[in-house]
């Protein structure tokens, strides 16, 4: 139950994260050309990120209203057990992995160019 818990506390952090991330841009950057990349990331990964992140917060939204209205503990680790099995599946159906997302949201918090880039394309 503790680690259900840990790793459904640990993606919903990854997707605070990633909304802070995304949603952050500042206009007192210098203009993107006088910026270099920290880490090259390839459109087709920044779109799958884009995908994955839309995803898992339909997941985490769904079961955070179930969470919310659960009346026992064991009802709850349900939902939490829940959580993570289609937290994995919606990772592991585009290849890739709680760790990868992660460090994707560390990269994308690390460099406003990509921040801006996700955060163009989740709202599409």
């Amino acid at each position: 139950m503790e680690r259900q818990l840990s790793a459904f506390v640990m993606i919903a952090a990854a997707l605070f994260v990633a909304s802070s991330a995304v949603a952050q841009v500042s206009t007192d950057d210098p203009a993107p050309s006088a910026r270099p990349t920290q880490t090259q990331v390839s459109d087709d990964e920044l779109q799958t990120f884009a995908q994955i992140y839309t995803d898992l917060q339909q997941v985490k939204s769904k079961h955070e209203a179930l969470l919310a209205s659960a009346k026992t503990e064991e009802e709850a680790g349900k939902i939490r057990a829940s959580f993570e099995q289609e937290t994995n599946s919606a990772l592991s159906s585009r290849g890739w992995t709680v760790d990868k997302f992660n460090s994707f949201v560390r990269t994308i918090n690390s460099d406003p160019d990509l921040a801006e880039r996700a955060s163009a394309l989740i709202k599409d």
